[in-house]
Protein backbone atom coordinates (compact mmCIF):
# COMPACT_ATOMS: atom_id res chain seq x y z
CA UNK A 1 0.00 0.00 0.00
CA UNK A 2 1.03 3.49 -0.16
CA UNK A 3 3.47 4.30 2.68
CA UNK A 4 3.50 8.22 1.79
CA UNK A 5 1.07 11.10 1.47
CA UNK A 6 1.76 14.62 0.25
CA UNK A 7 0.33 17.19 2.56
CA UNK A 8 0.41 19.85 5.21
CA UNK A 9 -0.51 20.29 8.53
CA UNK A 10 0.01 22.75 11.75
CA UNK A 11 0.35 23.29 15.24
CA UNK A 12 -3.02 24.78 16.74
CA UNK A 13 -1.60 24.41 20.29
CA UNK A 14 1.77 24.13 22.63
CA UNK A 15 1.03 20.35 23.26
CA UNK A 16 1.22 18.85 19.90
CA UNK A 17 -2.27 18.80 18.27
CA UNK A 18 -1.81 19.06 14.44
CA UNK A 19 -4.76 19.94 12.43
CA UNK A 20 -4.74 18.58 8.55
CA UNK A 21 -6.95 17.56 6.29
CA UNK A 22 -8.55 14.34 6.27
CA UNK A 23 -7.84 13.46 2.63
CA UNK A 24 -4.12 13.62 3.32
CA UNK A 25 -4.61 10.49 6.14
CA UNK A 26 -7.14 8.73 4.73
CA UNK A 27 -5.21 6.24 3.11
CA UNK A 28 -3.45 5.46 6.61
CA UNK A 29 -6.35 5.02 8.52
CA UNK A 30 -8.33 1.93 9.06
CA UNK A 31 -11.74 3.16 9.57
CA UNK A 32 -12.72 0.08 11.07
CA UNK A 33 -10.32 0.25 13.45
CA UNK A 34 -12.02 1.81 16.97
CA UNK A 35 -8.68 2.46 18.80
CA UNK A 36 -6.05 5.32 17.68
CA UNK A 37 -4.12 4.96 14.26
CA UNK A 38 -1.07 6.45 14.36
CA UNK A 39 0.84 8.28 11.22
CA UNK A 40 4.07 9.51 10.58
CA UNK A 41 4.94 13.56 10.06
CA UNK A 42 7.85 15.51 9.26
CA UNK A 43 8.94 18.97 10.77
CA UNK A 44 10.41 22.14 9.28
CA UNK A 45 13.28 22.11 12.08
CA UNK A 46 14.15 18.49 10.81
CA UNK A 47 12.69 17.49 7.82
CA UNK A 48 14.38 14.09 7.17
CA UNK A 49 13.27 12.88 10.25
CA UNK A 50 9.78 11.54 11.16
CA UNK A 51 8.17 11.16 13.80
CA UNK A 52 5.15 9.18 15.39
CA UNK A 53 1.58 10.91 15.50
CA UNK A 54 -1.41 9.35 16.97
CA UNK A 55 -4.52 10.16 14.86
CA UNK A 56 -6.97 11.41 17.29
CA UNK A 57 -10.36 11.80 15.35
CA UNK A 58 -11.16 12.79 11.86
CA UNK A 59 -14.46 14.31 10.20
CA UNK A 60 -14.59 13.11 6.50
CA UNK A 61 -17.46 15.41 5.87
CA UNK A 62 -15.56 18.53 7.08
CA UNK A 63 -12.10 16.87 5.26
CA UNK A 64 -10.61 17.94 8.59
CA UNK A 65 -8.29 15.20 10.68
CA UNK A 66 -6.45 16.11 14.42
CA UNK A 67 -3.25 14.33 15.20
CA UNK A 68 -1.27 14.39 18.06
CA UNK A 69 2.50 14.21 17.49
CA UNK A 70 3.83 12.00 20.83
CA UNK A 71 5.77 13.52 22.95
CA UNK A 72 6.49 16.68 21.38
CA UNK A 73 5.87 20.27 22.53
CA UNK A 74 5.39 23.14 20.27
CA UNK A 75 6.10 26.82 20.71
CA UNK A 76 5.07 27.73 17.07
CA UNK A 77 1.39 27.15 16.63
CA UNK A 78 -1.31 29.18 15.18
CA UNK A 79 -3.26 31.77 16.43
CA UNK A 80 -6.85 31.26 15.56
CA UNK A 81 -8.40 34.34 14.16
CA UNK A 82 -12.69 34.46 13.11
CA UNK A 83 -13.41 33.77 9.68
CA UNK A 84 -16.83 34.76 9.93
CA UNK A 85 -14.94 38.50 9.73
CA UNK A 86 -13.75 37.86 6.46
CA UNK A 87 -14.37 39.41 3.36
CA UNK A 88 -14.67 39.06 -0.69
CA UNK A 89 -11.77 40.43 -1.50
CA UNK A 90 -9.73 40.48 1.34
CA UNK A 91 -6.25 39.20 0.93
CA UNK A 92 -4.80 35.49 2.07
CA UNK A 93 -1.70 33.65 2.64
CA UNK A 94 -1.46 30.24 2.36
CA UNK A 95 1.46 27.68 3.17
CA UNK A 96 1.80 24.33 2.51
CA UNK A 97 4.12 21.70 0.41
CA UNK A 98 2.82 21.93 -2.73
CA UNK A 99 4.18 19.04 -5.12
CA UNK A 100 6.67 18.07 -2.42
CA UNK A 101 8.33 21.65 -2.35
CA UNK A 102 8.81 22.24 1.28
CA UNK A 103 7.71 25.64 2.47
CA UNK A 104 5.78 27.89 0.29
CA UNK A 105 3.54 30.78 0.64
CA UNK A 106 1.69 32.06 -1.57
CA UNK A 107 -1.38 35.27 -1.74
CA UNK A 108 -4.15 36.14 -3.30
CA UNK A 109 -7.77 37.04 -2.12
CA UNK A 110 -11.16 35.50 -0.81
CA UNK A 111 -12.81 35.03 -4.41
CA UNK A 112 -16.15 33.86 -2.77
CA UNK A 113 -17.00 33.56 1.24
CA UNK A 114 -20.02 31.39 0.77
CA UNK A 115 -19.69 28.69 -1.59
CA UNK A 116 -21.18 25.43 -0.62
CA UNK A 117 -18.50 22.92 -1.39
CA UNK A 118 -20.15 19.34 -1.17
CA UNK A 119 -21.20 17.80 2.12
CA UNK A 120 -19.52 20.33 3.88
CA UNK A 121 -20.87 23.41 3.30
CA UNK A 122 -19.96 26.98 3.01
CA UNK A 123 -16.62 27.22 2.36
CA UNK A 124 -13.92 30.22 0.93
CA UNK A 125 -13.05 29.93 -2.76
CA UNK A 126 -9.47 31.44 -2.76
CA UNK A 127 -7.07 32.39 -6.12
CA UNK A 128 -4.15 31.68 -4.39
CA UNK A 129 -1.75 29.02 -5.90
CA UNK A 130 -2.84 25.59 -3.90
CA UNK A 131 -1.73 22.33 -5.28
CA UNK A 132 -1.48 19.28 -4.19
CA UNK A 133 0.57 18.90 -0.97
CA UNK A 134 -0.70 22.11 -0.11
CA UNK A 135 -3.92 20.05 0.88
CA UNK A 136 -4.64 20.84 5.40
CA UNK A 137 -2.20 23.68 5.33
CA UNK A 138 -3.46 26.88 6.96
CA UNK A 139 -4.78 29.87 5.44
CA UNK A 140 -3.99 33.07 7.14
CA UNK A 141 -5.67 36.60 7.18
CA UNK A 142 -2.86 39.95 6.91
CA UNK A 143 -2.13 39.51 10.80
CA UNK A 144 -1.12 36.12 10.29
CA UNK A 145 -4.38 34.45 11.85
CA UNK A 146 -5.33 31.43 11.43
CA UNK A 147 -8.95 31.88 9.03
CA UNK A 148 -9.07 28.58 7.41
CA UNK A 149 -7.63 25.15 6.00
CA UNK A 150 -6.60 24.62 2.16
CA UNK A 151 -8.61 21.72 1.16
CA UNK A 152 -9.06 21.66 -2.12
CA UNK A 153 -8.91 22.75 -6.09
CA UNK A 154 -10.88 22.82 -9.20
CA UNK A 155 -9.61 20.74 -11.77
CA UNK A 156 -10.22 21.32 -14.91
CA UNK A 157 -8.41 22.58 -18.62
CA UNK A 158 -7.98 25.97 -18.81
CA UNK A 159 -8.84 26.88 -15.15
CA UNK A 160 -6.38 28.44 -12.78
CA UNK A 161 -5.88 29.15 -9.26
CA UNK A 162 -9.85 28.39 -8.00
CA UNK A 163 -9.35 26.44 -4.73
CA UNK A 164 -11.27 26.07 -1.55
CA UNK A 165 -10.63 26.46 2.09
CA UNK A 166 -12.88 25.32 5.47
CA UNK A 167 -13.21 28.67 7.46
CA UNK A 168 -11.31 28.20 11.10
CA UNK A 169 -15.23 28.99 12.06
CA UNK A 170 -16.63 25.36 11.39
CA UNK A 171 -13.53 23.86 12.64
CA UNK A 172 -12.69 25.33 16.03
CA UNK A 173 -15.70 27.41 17.12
Amino acid sequence: GQDKSLGTGFFIDGNGYILTNHHVIADHVNPAYKGYTSVRVSLRDNPDVEYSAKVVGWDKIYDVALLKLLGHKNENFMVPGISGNMKTGDKIFTIGNPLGIRYTVTSGIISNREIDIFQMGQAFQVDAAINPGNSGGPLLNTKGELIGINSSKYISMGVDNVAFAIPVDTVCY
